[in-house]
């Protein structure tokens, strides 16, 4: 009698299911915050600048070049903080048994793992990395995932049978 409750016990192990697909990875939420109230101060500030700039009683003389300087560089900040709070908020990484996508603000990169040569990390400005997945030569573009997204075991364990590249 112990022998078929060992026999079932070794085909629920081996019946153990791995991690779901897909999985969907996004940037913190501390960071999505981060990126969406830098927004709203550079948006604010542009706002005020523009407002005493431009709108202005009659009687006061004409904007100079530094104060419209000034502006226009608060609003391109502005367009920036606007930038970084959507790629935050729309940017998300979905993990497929075979495929990995990544999502942009507006565009999408997908490589399917048979096509992934290997992966390395590149080391940016300060100590933010970004993960690089190489493809086989002629099979499109590298897929560069940003190190600031909450990853968990389960993309580590899709990552290891990707070789590690120089």
């Amino acid at each position: 009698m112990a022998e078929p409750t060992n026999a079932i016990a070794s085909v629920q192990e081996r019946a153990t299911p791995g991690p779901e697909f897909p999985r969907v990875y996004r940037l913190d939420m501390g960071r999505q915050l981060l990126m969406v109230y830098v927004f709203v101060v550079f948006a604010l500030v542009a706002g005020m600048i523009l407002f005493a700039v431009v709108v202005r009683p009659l009687p006061s003389p004409p904007p100079t070049f530094a104060s419209m300087a000034v502006a226009s560089l608060f609003v391109l900040l502005s367009a920036a903080g606007m930038y970084l709070s959507v790629r935050a908020l729309r940017s998300k990484l979905v993990l497929q048994e075979d495929a990995i996508t990544l999502f942009g603000p507006f565009d999408t990169c997908s490589i399917h793992k048979k096509d992934i040569a290997g992966r390395r990390i590149m080391f940016g400005y300060k100590r933010f990395r970004t993960l690089v997945l190489e493809p086989v030569r002629g099979r499109g573009r590298p897929l560069k995932i940003p190190c600031t997204i909450d990853t968990d075991a389960a993309f580590d364990a899709w990552l290891n049978d990707i070789p590690v590249l120089p």
